[in-house]
């Protein structure tokens, strides 16, 4: 960002360990988190997209419910775009400033490091 702190936008869940084979996890929440120290903590993490728990989907599953291929980007305004595929139909933008990440939460697994 201008300012030097560091955003990321990712997929906020595991697929958890196994031995059998490969696992992906879903693609859901997406998320997006800032750093102010270079990255060597993530205090504030927020939900772009949640999605839900049960979606009807032209499949029949929920594996098409995904938001995913996160992009970033700032503007000389300050504000942060992200765009990404959406329900791997269409691609999606949003946009806000730092401050909308520090207002909110994440359902994800990733909750945020402990702010110094």
């Amino acid at each position: 960002m201008h300012d030097g702190a560091l955003v990321i936008a990712f997929n906020n869940s595991s697929a958890g360990p196994t031995r059998d084979k490969p696992r992906t996890s879903v693609r859901k929440p997406l998320s997006i988190a800032l750093s102010r120290d270079g990255g060597e903590t993530w205090p504030w993490v927020r939900d772009i997209e949640i999605g839900s728990s049960i979606h009807s989907s032209d499949s029949g599953n929920e594996s098409s419910e995904e938001y995913s291929y996160p992009s970033v980007i700032q503007d000389a305004d300050e504000q942060i775009y992200v765009a990404y595929t959406y329900l791997r139909k269409a691609i999606k933008l949003v946009r806000f400033h730092q401050e909308w990440i520090k207002q909110g939460h994440t359902q994800g697994e990733f909750k945020g490091d402990s702010r110094k």
